[in-house]
């Protein structure tokens, strides 16, 4: 199991993210709430020390509105603009485990090996209800928009 220090720092690193985004608040959700709507997943792996998977989910409609925020900014073309808007999550996911990798290394960040991001849709009957009950799950909003992260032990 990871530290809560590492928790605690992916939720601030992806806080820090969030409040860079011009016009975007952000903070920690406490209560139950709605899934996002059409919900994406970004995810990095790694491999060291330790091995585990940094995830972060959120709706097309936000994924858009980092991309829009973005160098380049959102394309015309829905279907590039989507996936322009799949780059910047890739791109998020990436950033908080650069954050995060700190917390984990305990000073041997050499040893620790990334994967490429992905990205994966995220099935609201089926997924949802499992990711926001998982405990290694934080929830968060930004402008309306709820978004997931959680720090996931690999075996």
């Amino acid at each position: 199991m990871f530290p809560k220090t590492a928790q605690d720092a992916l939720n601030d690193a992806l806080l820090q993210q969030l409040e860079r985004i011009p016009g975007v608040t952000a903070g920690l959700v406490h209560s139950p709430v709605d899934p996002p709507i059409l919900p994406l997943a970004g995810s990095i792996s790694f491999n060291g020390p330790s091995h585990g998977r940094i995830e972060i989910v959120a709706s097309r409609e936000f994924t858009l509105l980092l991309a829009r925020h973005s160098i380049g900014g959102l394309p015309q073309n829905q279907e590039d603009a989507n996936d322009r808007a799949d780059v910047c999550l890739k791109e998020l996911a990436q950033r908080l485990g650069e954050a995060l990798l700190p917390h984990l290394a305990n000073g041997n960040v050499a040893q620790y090996r990334w994967s490429r991001p992905v990205m994966r849709s995220v099935d609201i009957e089926c997924d949802w209800p499992n990711l926001a009950a998982s405990r290694d799950t934080h929830l968060f909003h930004a402008n309306g928009h709820i978004l997931a992260a959680r720090l996931v032990e690999l075996e």
